[in-house]
């Protein structure tokens, strides 16, 4: 196209919508790796005949890659142009998808995993960025909530039509899933996107790249798998040696290099900071509350698989529904409010959740589920807003990539942090619960004397009766610790979001236009 054509396009009142339609279908990708694959991991084990600690580098591996290319988007994009770097990114994340559903081993798999990670890393935060460039000021609240509509329709697929494939067909039938929304967002990016050329530079900042990669991924590599190889073990502490200096070398190449991947000087921006801060804590919330919401309803509760994503569901077909709601809010009023009453709506449920046990009902944790995710919906798209308002147009950018680092490591060390914590209170609740509970005490007697009675009616008879009994009650003492580790780790998240309320309110509300010149620039 000429200039004057790409004026022409750009000043469509609906070329915006187009643009929209093609980061959606792009979202509705990306998605698909996040969810779908949980439910299959179970089908694969068995496919591959591998152990549990094999197959979750499928998901670690997938993490870390993606965690790892977020902060190099402002680079990249200043590099090859935003446009290619969508194209390049969502044509990773399809292909290495395709490529999975055809792995022949397990270790195939996980490399195809980590493309896919390479792709989807710069493809969520390039999408937002154009996203955010093609809408007026006064719309961009809602250019950020329109993403949610993408991960909510990704969401429902992974959980209704993706099981079903997987129960009934095939785990591979799964990878497939993201050709179809991947073609159409590819198609549609090639000819509706506008085209910035890129503006090449001569320097490549190769070791702040290093060093940088080599930080991130033995962090997160630490945070995902110290649960299950235990944090004192030599491998988790080595993990955690590498990381430490290499970040500390990396800080210090950014700062005395020409040519940085990562201007550091975005950190200078007290709201563009604070606003850092409260995503990282809003996403260690959205994680453990996904990880503690799982247990909770299979453990606790009971709950299948099938059942578990059912009571789930609901709330994540309205959180695509209300994230254009909330971006329109934040367009509307000082973003901060719905921030501050999304944070503390999220305090009171997770309060209101800690009173959970075996006799709560599946209503109850759906309309919970529901409250949670309208609560995220005014917290995250008015934060995501009020941190690029906070930058310079040429910044806008890096620091979304910026932030979505923080969020991934928020969101690991949220897991991370929450499972240790849930093994401690159960054990200590379970020491507490034994010391009361003894054998000899008069309430476990007039238990134990009432599962005799009903062991002996049943048929039970000999010492089997006595082991039965005993049994039970040792089971009844870990569920009731249980029960209780659960609603210790609920109230300490209702804290962290009392907490979150700080760096909200250190938020100044001034506002930039931060709308860069590839904005304006040739569409292909």
């Amino acid at each position: 196209m000429t200039h004057r054509e790409t004026a022409t396009v750009s000043q469509n009142p609906l070329f915006k919508w187009w643009v929209a339609a093609t980061v959606i279908f792009g979202a509705i990708t990306m998605d698909f790796g996040g969810n779908v694959l949980n439910v299959a991991i179970p089908k694969m084990m068995t496919s591959f005949g591998v152990s549990l600690d094999k197959i979750q580098w499928v998901l670690t591996g997938y993490v870390v890659a993606r965690t790892v290319l977020m902060p190099t988007v402002g680079w990249l994009g200043g590099w090859v142009g935003q446009r290619n770097l969508y194209l390049f990114s969502l044509l990773f994340v399809v292909g290495s998808s395709v490529l999975g559903g055809a792995a022949w081993n397990l270790e195939s798999l996980i490399i195809f995993r980590v493309l896919q990670g390479i792709g989807a890393g710069p493809l969520q935060a390039i999408g937002l960025v154009i996203l955010f460039e093609q809408f007026p000021p006064h719309q961009r609240g809602l250019a950020v909530g329109l993403v949610f509509i993408g991960y909510s329709i990704g969401a429902a697929i992974a959980y209704i039509l993706g099981g079903y494939l997987i129960e009934h067909y095939s785990w591979r039938a799964m990878f497939y899933l993201a050709a179809p929304p991947g073609a159409l967002s590819l198609l549609m990016a090639m000819w509706i996107l506008p085209n910035d050329r890129g503006q090449r530079s001569g320097a490549i900042d190769y070791w702040g790249l290093l060093f940088m990669s080599l930080c991130l991924s033995t962090l997160l590599l630490a945070l995902t798998q110290g649960r299950r190889h235990g944090w004192d073990s030599s491998y988790i502490r080595t993990l955690f040696a590498i990381a430490g200096p290499s970040f500390l070398v990396f800080i210090l190449i950014e700062m005395y290099t020409r040519a940085p991947v990562i201007h550091l000087a975005l950190y200078r921006n007290l709201a563009f900071t604070m606003a850092s801060l409260a995503s990282c804590l809003n996403s260690m919330s959205i994680h453990s509350m996904q990880f503690l919401t799982a247990l909770l309803l299979q453990q606790i509760l009971g709950l299948d698989a099938l059942q578990t994503g059912m009571v789930i569901l609901p709330s994540m077909l309205l959180s695509g529904v209300m994230g254009p709601v909330g971006g329109t809010l934040s367009d509307k009023v000082n973003p901060r409010i719905p921030v501050l009453v999304g944070f503390a709506g999220m305090a009171g449920l997770f309060y209101a959740m800690s009173y959970a046990n075996a006799f709560t009902t599946v209503l109850t944790m759906t309309l919970i589920m529901i409250g949670m995710r309208l609560a995220l919906n005014l917290i995250h798209t008015p934060l995501t807003r009020m941190a690029m308002v906070a930058l310079h147009a040429g910044e806008v950018r890096e620091g979304t990539g910026l932030e979505g680092v923080v969020r991934g490591i928020g969101g690991s060390f949220g897991v991370a942090l929450t499972g240790v914590i849930l093994e401690m209170r159960h054990a200590w609740h379970f020491g507490r619960l034994v010391e009361e509970h003894h054998l000899a005490s008069i309430d476990a007697l007039q238990v134990m004397n009432g599962v005799r009675e009903v062991l002996w009616k049943g048929g039970a008879v000999g010492p089997m009766v006595e082991v039965q009994a005993r049994s039970w009650l040792q089971l009844e003492v870990g569920r009731a610790a249980q029960i209780a580790a659960f609603q210790d780790v609920l109230l300490l998240l209702a804290l962290l979001q009392v907490a979150a309320l700080v760096p909200t309110l250190l938020i100044r509300s001034g506002v930039r236009d931060p709308t860069p010149q590839s904005a304006k620039s040739e569409p292909g």
